[in-house]
C-alpha cells in the first residue's frame, strides 16, 4: 500500500511536490545544453571548469542528477556519448516559478502578483533608489538593464 510520505526514487524528492526543478547550479549545466545542444561529459567539463573551476567528478555528479530528474537523456553510457537535453529552458523556468508560488505563496498566483505590485514589498528599492541616481555600472561597459519576466509565466 502506497502513503504519501514515500519517497520517488527515480526523482530524488518526495511525491506530490511537482515536478522536478533546477538548482542554481544545475540551471548553469543546463544552459549549457539550451545554447549548444548535445555535449559529452568533457565538453561540458571543459566549458564549466573554464568558467568555474570545478572537477570532472562535480561536473559528472550535476549530469547523473540532472539525468535523475528528467532534464537530461544518456543513450548509451559513457564519456564520448553526448547528454540530450529533455526539458527546454522556458518549461525548466516554469517548474522553478511554479515551485516558488507553491513553496511561498500558497500555490496561489495572485498572492504572488499583489505582492510584486505593493510598494512595502519593495522598501529596499526606495533605500536605493535615493541613494544612487542611476544603476551601477563598470567602467567601459553599458549600464545593466532590468531583468524582465515572462508574462506567460505568471
Amino acid at each position: 500500500m502506497s502513503t504519501g510520505g514515500e519517497s520517488n526514487k527515480s526523482r530524488g524528492r518526495p511525491r506530490g511536490t511537482g515536478p522536478a526543478v533546477l538548482s542554481p547550479g544545475e540551471f548553469e549545466v543546463m544552459e549549457l545544453f539550451w545554447r549548444h545542444g548535445p555535449q559529452n561529459s568533457r565538453e561540458i567539463y571543459e566549458k564549466q571548469a573554464a568558467s568555474r573551476g570545478l572537477a570532472y567528478t562535480t561536473v559528472m555528479t550535476f549530469l547523473e542528477k540532472l539525468q535523475r530528474k528528467g532534464f537530461l537523456l544518456q543513450q548509451d553510457r559513457g564519456k564520448g556519448n553526448p547528454f540530450l537535453p529533455q526539458v527546454d529552458r522556458q518549461e525548466a523556468l516554469r517548474r522553478c516559478l511554479d515551485h516558488f508560488i507553491r513553496s511561498y505563496f500558497g500555490n496561489n498566483r495572485s498572492y504572488l502578483l499583489d505582492f510584486l505590485g505593493a510598494p512595502a514589498a519593495q522598501p529596499h528599492v526606495t533605500v536605493v533608489a535615493k541613494e544612487r541616481k542611476k544603476p551601477i555600472q563598470e567602467k567601459g561597459k553599458e549600464a545593466p538593464s532590468a531583468p524582465t519576466l515572462d508574462p506567460e509565466l505568471l
